[in-house]
């Protein structure tokens, strides 16, 4: 499913053998921002698309971060933030999140049953949700109002309420069942639909496509599904693809196979039906 991105994540590598910008602040010239722009295209569709990918040999194509490029280093060109705005660190979670999904699942396999998960997989869940219950917003950039400020923020919120949700589908494998789970997803989907509403600025609501698919693939309730469908197809009516993953949560919502749930649901769907999803 990620092997459309290796032909660019190779052309990146061999343009960074040049060098890096030295300082953001040093005027910028159209050569940098065009490179860094490209940069934060490619990380951005790499980490949204590992959200239906569940297998090592989908995972292997796409090596995050990029080799010799960390995300520190990404903040030296001028156009860093142009995509994560803020919220880079969750960003970078989301393959996280799919590995610990991936064990899960071998884990499964190998004892036929859907057996607790072990201990280390228990230690790297505990880690990451750590990681994103204690994240927090950068401050302001210079010249950045409070307004504009408040509404990346909002923006990353939802972005870590998607996260929170894939991460506590990953741990139960694919079958999510644990009544307690369930019970904090939807917490989690509530407070996502909830944020979305105050999304007021396109330019968020392009970059959230991944978590509206995660936030969707949980949604239980008829009523639920239909009015997700009619709003997403009135949002970004004009984006094909956004009619090809909805048709995806369809089939999704219609199947009555207890796995088709969450982001492993999805990815099962996908296999079923002989689909591909790129965000």
């Amino acid at each position: 499913m990620l092997t459309h991105l290796r032909a660019s994540r190779y052309l990146i590598t061999e343009l960074l053998k040049s060098g890096l910008p030295t300082d953001r602040h040093v005027a910028p010239d159209l050569n940098s921002q065009s490179f860094g722009f490209s940069i934060e295209i490619y990380m951005y569709l790499a980490f949204s698309n590992t959200v239906t990918s569940f297998k090592a040999q989908e995972l292997k194509h796409v090596e995050l971060p990029l080799p010799g490029l960390t995300m520190k280093e990404m903040e030296l060109f001028p156009t860093f933030g142009v995509l994560f705005a803020g919220g880079h660190e969750l960003f970078q979670l989301t393959p996280e999140i799919c590995q610990l999904a991936s064990r899960r699942l071998a884990e499964e396999q190998e004892s036929k049953t859907y057996r607790k998960p072990s201990l280390p997989l228990r230690k790297t869940y505990e880690d990451l949700y750590q990681r994103i219950v204690c994240w927090e917003m950068p401050p302001r950039l210079q010249g950045e109002t409070i307004t504009e400020w408040r509404h990346k923020r909002n923006a990353a919120e939802i972005l870590r309420q998607a996260l929170s949700i894939f991460l506590a589908t990953a741990l139960q494998g694919s079958l999510v069942s644990d009544a307690n789970v369930l019970c904090a997803i939807e917490q989690h989907i509530m407070i996502l639909f909830g944020c979305m509403e105050n999304i007021v600025d396109k330019v968020y609501s392009a970059t959230l496509l991944w978590p509206l698919l995660i936030g969707g693939s949980c949604l239980t309730e008829p009523e639920q599904q239909r009015q997700y469908a009619n709003e997403a197809r009135e949002e970004w009516c004009d984006m094909w693809h956004v009619k090809k993953f909805i048709d995806a949560l369809q089939l999704l919502w219609d199947d009555p196979d207890p796995r088709a749930y969450g982001p492993y649901g999805l990815n099962l769907i996908l296999r079923k039906h002989g689909l591909d999803l790129c965000i």
